[in-house]
C-alpha cells in the first residue's frame, strides 16, 4: 500500500484579487480557502502599475482595497492573518511617482517589486529566440532591477528571473548566473526577501521563479528573507504548487520563510 504524502502550507504572498483588473479572484474567497485547508495566513498583493500600456493601469484603489482588507479580517478573526501589499510594477522612469503614489499608504504591510517589461517589451510573454537579443533583453532587466533594489521601494523582489517565459527552454541557466550574482548581492544588502513564487508551472516553465541555484545563491550570499507566493489571478491557482518551494528552499538551506507587518519581515519555521 502507498504511503499518503502529507501536505504541509505555509503562508501564500502574492495572490492577486478583485483589485487587479485581470484577476477574477474575491478577497472573501482566498479567505475561505484557506480557511478550509488550513493555510492560517495570506498576503493579497496588487497590481499597481503607472505604465498606460499594462492592462492594470489605473486599475487600483487602495482605499476601498483596505476597506476590503478589514471586512474580511472581521470576518476571518481567529481563522486567518490578512495581509495587505502591493505588487509594483517597477519602471525606472515612474521611480519617483511611485514613491510619490505611495507614501501615504501606510496600511500596507508588504511590497512586492517585479519587473514586467524592459524597453516597452514584455518580460512575460516575448518570444526572443536569437542568443544576441536575449543577452541584450537579460541585461537590460538586471539593469532595471538593480535600479529597483537601490530605489528602497520594495520588500521583496518578485518572480526574479520571470523572464524565463519569453527566452523558452533554448537557453541554459548559466545564461544568467553570473548576471545574477551581483543583484543577489545588493539585494542581501539592502535586507530585501526574495520570492519563491510557483507560478512557472502554469506557464509552461515547470520549475520556480528563481530556479533553485539562484535561491542556493542567495543564501550563500547571506539572504535571510524567503517567502512563497502562487501568483494566483484565479481561485483554482491560490497556494499551488508550495510543495516545489519548500522544497528548494530547504534545499537551498531555508529553515524559515518570512512573513511581513507593516513592512517588517519576522520569521517562521518552514
Amino acid at each position: 500500500m502507498q504511503k499518503e504524502l502529507f501536505v504541509k502550507f505555509v503562508p501564500d504572498y502574492h495572490l492577486h484579487s478583485q483589485f487587479s483588473k485581470d484577476s477574477s479572484a474575491f478577497l472573501e474567497d482566498y479567505c475561505r480557502l484557506a480557511s478550509e485547508i488550513g493555510i492560517s495566513e495570506i498576503a493579497v498583493t496588487e497590481h499597481f502599475t503607472l505604465y498606460s500600456l499594462d492592462k492594470n493601469f489605473s486599475g487600483f484603489n487602495y482605499s476601498n482595497f483596505i476597506k476590503e482588507v478589514e471586512r474580511c479580517r472581521l470576518r476571518f478573526k481567529g481563522q486567518v492573518t490578512i495581509k495587505a501589499g502591493i505588487e509594483i510594477d517597477y519602471h525606472p522612469v515612474f521611480e519617483q511617482k511611485i514613491k510619490e503614489a505611495i507614501k501615504n499608504w501606510d496600511k500596507l504591510d508588504v511590497v512586492i517589486g517585479s519587473i514586467h517589461y524592459v524597453e516597452a517589451k514584455s518580460a512575460l510573454k516575448s518570444k526572443i529566440k536569437n542568443k544576441e537579443e536575449a543577452e541584450h533583453f537579460v541585461n537590460n532587466y538586471f539593469r532595471i532591477m538593480e535600479q529597483m533594489i537601490q530605489s528602497g521601494i520594495c520588500d521583496i523582489i518578485g518572480h526574479f528571473d520571470v523572464f524565463r517565459r519569453s527566452l523558452g527552454k533554448d537557453f541554459p541557466l548559466k545564461f544568467y548566473l553570473k548576471k545574477a550574482e551581483k543583484i543577489l548581492q545588493q539585494a542581501v544588502h539592502r535586507n530585501m526577501a526574495l520570492e519563491l513564487n510557483t507560478s512557472g508551472f502554469k506557464h509552461g516553465i515547470n520549475d520556480i521563479f528563481p530556479n533553485i541555484e539562484i535561491v542556493r545563491m542567495f543564501k550563500k550570499y547571506g539572504g535571510k528573507y524567503i517567502t512563497i507566493g502562487s501568483d494566483a489571478h484565479h481561485l483554482e491557482e491560490f497556494a499551488v504548487k508550495q510543495d516545489k518551494a519548500i522544497i528548494a528552499a530547504k534545499t537551498a538551506g531555508f529553515n524559515h520563510i518570512s512573513c511581513f507587518e507593516k513592512r517588517q519581515p519576522y520569521l517562521i519555521p518552514l
